[in-house]
């Protein structure tokens, strides 16, 4: 897909506890539902979907990803294995900000990972 990266496993784990400490900032947009509304109010979102995410919720994100209103990384972590991570809940799909620092260290963490894979 256009605009997507993958997390590694061993970088999983950090990026779940980045997640926890956006969930905790307020910044962190959790299930599909509150990704897509941020979407339609303009918002830049870095999109983080789970190696089990569903058809549907990618597809549905194909658009905004077109448009640059979002970038997307994939985490090698299922919902279930985020979820005993983060205690979040059972969610396919995670959302900052794109221009928060935390937004940016997850980025660097699919980097990294991207560079370790080639």
């Amino acid at each position: 897909m256009v605009g997507a990266r993958n997390v590694s496993s061993q970088d999983s784990l950090r990026v779940a506890s980045l997640l926890s400490l956006a969930r905790r900032a307020g910044v962190l947009f959790l299930g599909q539902d509150d990704i897509r509304r941020a979407l339609r109010r303009g918002d830049r979102i870095l999109v983080l979907l789970t190696s089990d995410s569903s058809v549907n919720v990618q597809r549905a994100l194909k658009g905004y990803v077109a448009r640059g209103m979002c970038r997307q990384l994939f985490l090698a972590a299922t919902r279930e294995e985020m979820h005993g991570m983060t205690g979040l809940g059972l969610t396919q799909i995670f959302g900052l900000p794109e221009t928060h620092g935390l937004a940016r260290k997850i980025e660097e963490f699919a980097a990294k990972g991207g560079e370790r894979n080639e």
